[in-house]
């Protein structure tokens, strides 16, 4: 991985100005979790790339927390294309994930008809995405933010919505240029994941401007209807702290 790394450009930190959500989202069919705090310190084929398994995201759920991940970054000071590469070639068995991992590797040869998978590239903004262009929403956002201890926060955002149900799931790491790590902070999963208790359904938009991450919340009002709300995360320079 580090030689594949070490052919990217050395990216800028992740300047980001005011607030914008990753984009809007709608409820979701079903939620699989929820359940986490107030204030935290903290090259595959198109036919592999496309297909999205039911269970791919609980496999994630089920290992993450415990699990560190190589930065393999080298003498290059990383940026949010070399955290989403180091994340999504861990976890390539999401199809978002093995999506936006080709993308990373060739970016000028990607061909968003042949994987299924349009790529939002913000690396300025220290954000970029892979969302499915089929029927239903299935996506991996990726995000960091420096801190002021000189690590860096990442957060990854993956959905994948099936006709009758769905699964997402929220993960931050913490990034340590020393150490080369990526190590999992499942305290701000646990922060969300507590804060959206319940609700019927809630989708996580992490900033492609600003360094506020915005919750929306939807609750069944009946007749395919929801009631609407939404759950601001302020950052603060280590973390976040709940505003609602």
């Amino acid at each position: 991985m580090a030689i594949a790394l070490a052919a990217f450009l050395c990216l800028a930190a992740c300047g980001k100005r005011e607030n914008t959500s990753s984009q809007t989202n709608k409820p979701v069919t079903a939620m699989a979790a929820k359940s986490g705090g107030e204030t935290v310190q903290e090259g595959a084929a198109a036919s592999d790339v496309s297909s999205v398994q039911e269970g791919d995201i609980q496999r994630i759920r089920d290992t993450w927390r415990k699990q560190k991940i190589d930065g393999g970054m080298g003498d290059i000071t990383p940026g949010i294309t070399e955290f989403a590469f180091a994340f999504c070639g861990e976890y390539k068995d999401f199809a978002p994930n093995a999506a936006l991992y080709t993308y990373l590797m060739m970016p000028g040869e990607y061909k968003e008809e042949e994987t299924g998978f349009a790529i939002n590239d913000k690396k300025n903004n220290g954000f970029v995405s892979a969302h499915g262009m089929g029927q239903y929403d299935t996506k991996t956002d990726c995000c960091y933010w420096n801190c002021d201890d000189g690590h860096q926060l990442l957060a990854f955002w993956l959905l994948d919505e099936h006709e009758d149900s769905s699964d997402q799931l929220v993960l931050f790491y913490d990034y340590d240029r020393e150490e080369d790590i990526l190590t999992p902070r499942p305290a701000l999963t646990d922060m969300i994941e507590k804060a959206v208790k319940g609700y019927d359904s809630y989708a996580v938009n992490l900033p492609i401007q600003g360094k506020d991450i915005a919750i929306d919340t939807y609750t069944d009002a009946g007749d395919d209807s929801y009631e609407t709300g939404s759950i601001l995360l302020k950052w603060n320079g280590n973390g976040f702290v709940q505003k609602k």
